[in-house]
């Protein structure tokens, strides 16, 4: 079709009504791709903002656990730790099934990664919890690499194949302290710098 063939069948189309003014003004800006762009750099900009607000939030509330620390009861202090986290999952996984809002959705889950282990450590202390073997760190980042597993595995979500990584490698510093920690006959020395060479295996 050449252009005075495309022109005419866009004039018989006008005049029956079939499309109008601004439908061929966005038919041409789609072929120069001058709607694409914007719609990517407003996306990109969107992820940005959300991702420091989510920040936002998880500082804030630290702050706010901190300055109140001797005011708030036990179960306060649980609520406003590890109940904050887990709510701000929860939403996120909520806002993961809307398909506008799943841009933003890793704020949410970048906030409870941050607060989680605070609120699990809050949790564990309030209740004067006590591990025969092993310490807080150790547990704490046990449980989180099985919850960001199993998320990365369920969400498909690169964040939490990044918090996997981290988690499991806490932990893995975590076990093997708490286990050369018990067995002086080790050389601490050597086997410390052992760790990290497996580690990085």
């Amino acid at each position: 079709m050449n252009t005075e063939q495309l022109l005419l069948s866009i004039t018989q189309a006008s005049a029956a009504r079939l499309v109008s003014e601004e439908d061929v003004k966005r038919a041409w800006e789609q072929g120069r791709g001058e709607i694409s762009r914007p719609a990517r750099k407003k996306s990109s900009l969107t992820n940005i903002l959300t991702g420091i607000g989510g920040l936002i939030v998880a500082i804030g509330i630290v702050i706010f656990f901190q300055q109140h620390w001797q005011t708030l009861g036990t179960n306060m202090k649980i609520l406003v730790t590890l109940g904050s986290s887990i709510i701000l999952y929860i939403s996120g996984i909520f806002l993961s099934r809307i398909e506008s809002m799943k841009s933003v959705t890793w704020a949410f889950f970048l906030a409870f990664a941050f607060l989680s282990p605070f609120g699990i450590w809050v949790t564990f202390d309030s209740l004067h919890t006590q591990f025969p073997f092993f310490g807080y760190e150790t547990i704490i980042s046990g449980i989180m690499l099985v919850w960001f597993v199993a998320s990365f595995f369920l969400l498909r979500m690169d964040l939490f194949a990044v918090f996997s990584v981290i988690a499991g490698s806490i932990f893995y510093f975590g076990i093997t302290g708490d286990f050369l920690s018990r067995n002086p006959a080790i050389a601490i020395s050597s086997a410390f710098e052992y760790r990290f060479l497996l580690l990085g295996l």
